[in-house]
């Protein structure tokens, strides 16, 4: 899943919060059960955050859906 957020859009000042966002929503996946979605990574650049991992193609809706569904419910 790649978020168009990185850190270039850190407000002037504030580096960091690219970053931040990126440890939050890799940790959304916590509650993933590991069967569904393992090897989970998550990376900033200058233009984007990165959340992966290796998600079955038959599950990669389920994943996805929890992950909208807790960052709806922040």
């Amino acid at each position: 899943i790649w978020f168009h957020f990185g850190a270039a859009d850190d407000p002037e000042g504030r580096s960091g919060i690219a970053h931040l966002l990126e440890h939050l929503l890799h940790s959304l996946l916590d509650d993933v059960d590991p069967f569904l979605c393992f090897n989970r990574t998550a990376s900033t650049s200058k233009d984007r955050i990165r959340i992966g991992g290796t998600i079955g193609e038959r599950h990669a809706a389920i994943v996805l859906k929890r992950i909208l569904d807790k960052i709806l419910n922040w």
